[in-house]
């Protein structure tokens, strides 16, 4: 019984459809004939007003649907221009740090080799490994050629790390073999030897990686102030049609001004550390 029934609804059903779709195609005839075939004015002109304002409707919501779209990119754009900017200055600090690090390392090494038995010529820091860009964060950025750079760089600080971790990882067990007397003195002076090398290469790393990070920075920088959904769209037209070499000047310029405030600072913190120890 229950399969008849629904097999009597599904009957039922279609005849409605059919009657429904019967009388759109009679009215869409008879409309179609006052319009072009008898050409009644009332029709016609009731069809082009209601025509033009579902267009102009239309259009509407999807302008509305693109600069809400865009602006809500470009507010991510902005945000995550910001969250580069931290955290490449942090990279930067980190780099400079390991600079300093690997001056003081490279001295003790020299001394260990010089006097493999001497307690001051033991190292117990170790080389600082830098963050990296963030997928995420690098996805909502809209400048093509920022993002190359970005990329390009967070590859090389990634085998920066890898090197500063095996450099690391290497001295601890070579330190801990010394101490223990599980390593004879003379293989461990050819190990430092060793060690300086990369000591050496690294440092080399570091200050060309501090520049490149100086001056992604500063293009960061440039970019940040233009960012705003106000005049996103306008900003993005301007940033695609600018012309590289002037770009790169202009990163030239907010570098040195970049480096200026870097030295400001650093005079402020010798003098502020200064009147600390007096």
């Amino acid at each position: 019984m229950a399969a008849y029934l629904i097999k009597f609804k599904k009957i039922v059903a279609i005849i409605l459809l059919v009657i429904i779709l019967a009388f759109i195609f009679v009215f869409s005839v008879e409309l179609f004939n006052k319009i072009f075939i008898e050409l009644s004015e009332i029709y016609r002109s009731s069809a082009i007003a209601a025509f033009f304002g579902a267009f102009m409707a239309f259009l509407f919501v999807r302008m509305s649907d693109f600069l809400k779209a865009h602006a809500d990119r470009v507010s991510r754009h902005a945000k995550s221009l910001k969250s580069a900017q931290i955290l490449l200055t942090d990279v930067r600090g980190r780099l400079i740090d390991n600079i300093g690090l690997v001056d003081k390392f490279s001295g003790v090494c020299r001394g260990a080799i010089f006097k493999p038995d001497g307690d001051n010529f033991i190292w117990g820091l170790r080389l600082h490994s830098v963050p990296l860009l963030d997928p995420e964060l690098t996805s909502d950025i809209l400048s093509s050629d920022l993002l190359n750079r970005l990329l390009f760089l967070n590859l090389t600080l990634r085998k920066l790390n890898e090197s500063i971790n095996v450099m690391n990882n290497f001295y601890f067990e070579l330190r801990e073999a010394f101490l223990s007397k599980g390593l004879e003195p003379a293989i461990y002076i050819a190990r430092l030897k060793e060690l300086l090398k990369s000591l050496e290469r690294t440092k080399r790393q570091c200050e060309l990686y501090s520049e490149d990070v100086l001056y992604a920075n500063a293009a960061v920088a440039l970019l940040v102030p233009s960012s705003g959904p106000a005049l996103g769209l306008v900003n993005r037209m301007f940033f695609s049609i600018f012309n590289p070499t002037d770009f790169e000047t202009k990163i030239s310029g907010q570098v040195k001004k970049m480096l200026a405030e870097e030295r400001a600072y650093s005079a402020v913190y010798q003098t502020n550390q200064q009147n600390k120890s007096q």
